[in-house]
């Protein structure tokens, strides 16, 4: 399984992340040398599920769908820019 999550819940995995490593990690051992140790099925475990399971497009899960600092969902536009000349 590959970890995904929406934008939004990213700070909450990541200290989900720093507090388990703080938790099991050995003495002095960095924090590269913990997740190579441990490895990341752990993580994925807590919080790596499907994009499929976050939930329809509807009033429930809107949140996970829109930007930081949005009232509107997220819309892929692609247009003309200088490096498509």
């Amino acid at each position: 399984m590959k970890a995904c999550i929406p934008a939004k819940q990213a700070p909450e995995a990541l200290k989900t992340v720093f507090d388990t490593s703080l938790a099991k990690r050995n003495d002095s051992e960095e924090f590269a040398d913990f997740i190579d140790r441990v490895g990341v099925a752990e993580f994925e475990e807590k919080f790596g599920k499907p994009k499929s399971e976050f939930g329809p497009l509807d009033r429930d899960n809107i949140q996970s769908y829109m930007d930081w600092g949005k009232t509107v969902v997220y819309k892929l536009e692609r247009g003309e820019g200088e490096c498509a000349v």
